[in-house]
């Protein structure tokens, strides 16, 4: 009974919070903006004026609300700190490429994102410690603990091995947080999961051009799709996707029911984008008990923090009105 109250409550205020959130027809506002200073206005983020300040006023109101779901959804703190922990790994990949290459401080730390009450992570272990080695000493004890050791062990010469590697741990973490999750949580754990399936097509798209990986390590890469298809098939998908050929066959049948639509690769992922907004707002529908609407907003309001940032760094950039564009078109403000 007390769950079912809580989850009431939470639910409120969770309804509130989504009132909030830009709608599609917000993208014209920022469109017209003038400034940076006046995008910063269309997207609520008073008082940001440059790019640096979007995204630290947006990353801030991403945490609070975190902060406000963790405390009203408590019987989903597994999958809320699995969700903040991707976030914080950046954190932690920033710190060990700074530290290998002996970066000045001053060079890195404005880069290091505060996450408060919520960290993990402590920033003194990194900008204190005297060495790589001695930093992944003290991080011994923090939820980032096994995947620093191992990335050290096996990767310390390594500095793309070692990013690549802490990535994956971090969206795993998220992976084993939605599969661990109850029964009756099956719409959580699909919503989750897609955004997970997003990583790792991400990540075998860019695999070559972007990542210089082969087709093989970009597949050991992956987190969910290795387990949904046979990896013979993702590493096609891979090797071909620098030339964005055809998509390879066979594939899961959620990947092909968005793919057989989609004449092109920037087409397909705008799909799968709008596939999971549209299950994030079906999710406000369902019962107000289960863990859905907060997993939804959560993922919706991360979104437009990162659409937020594009913006701001389209501002002024060559191509800067195609990438406005594209932004627009792939956010919860674009539709």
């Amino acid at each position: 009974m007390r769950n079912a109250i809580r989850h009431a409550y939470g639910n409120a205020r969770l309804r509130a919070m989504k009132s909030r959130l830009l709608q599609p027809e917000d993208g014209a506002l920022c469109r017209a903006a003038p400034s940076l200073s006046a995008l910063g206005s269309a997207l609520g983020l008073t008082g940001a004026t440059n790019v640096r300040l979007i995204d630290s006023a947006g990353f801030g109101a991403l945490l609070a609300d975190y902060g406000k779901v963790i405390r009203n959804y408590p019987d989903g703190r597994a999958l809320w700190l699995a969700l903040l922990a991707r976030l914080e790994a950046d954190n932690l990949k920033l710190a060990w490429r700074a530290r290998s290459l002996s970066v000045p401080k001053e060079r890195w730390l404005p880069l290091w994102r505060p996450f408060g009450a919520l960290e993990r992570l402590p920033l003194s272990f990194w900008r204190d410690s005297g060495s790589l080695r001695e930093a992944v000493r003290r991080t011994a004890d923090t939820p980032y603990g096994s995947i620093a050791a191992d990335a050290l062990r096996t990767r310390e010469q390594d500095l793309p091995g070692a990013d690549l590697a802490i990535d994956r741990f971090a969206w795993a973490g998220v992976t084993r947080a939605a599969r661990d999750l109850p029964r009756r949580e099956r719409a959580t754990r699909e919503l989750v999961l897609a955004r997970v399936r997003e990583r790792d097509l991400d990540l075998l798209a860019r695999a070559g051009p972007f990542h210089g990986l082969t087709a093989d390590l970009a597949v050991a890469a992956t987190v969910a799709l290795s387990e949904e298809a046979s990896p013979g098939a993702w590493r096609e998908l891979a090797a071909r996707a620098p030339r964005w050929g055809p998509l390879p066959r066979p594939l899961p049948r959620w990947f092909t029911a968005a793919a057989t639509r989609a004449p092109s690769w920037d087409s397909f992922f705008l799909s799968l984008r709008r596939r999971r907004r549209e299950a994030c707002r079906r999710a406000f529908l369902g019962p107000p008990f289960l863990l859905a609407p907060p997993a939804a907003y959560l993922l919706l309001r991360e979104e437009q923090w990162r659409a937020s940032v594009a913006l701001a760094e389209s501002r002024g950039s060559a191509g800067g009105e195609t990438t406005l564009d594209r932004v627009l078109t792939a956010s919860a403000m674009g539709g």
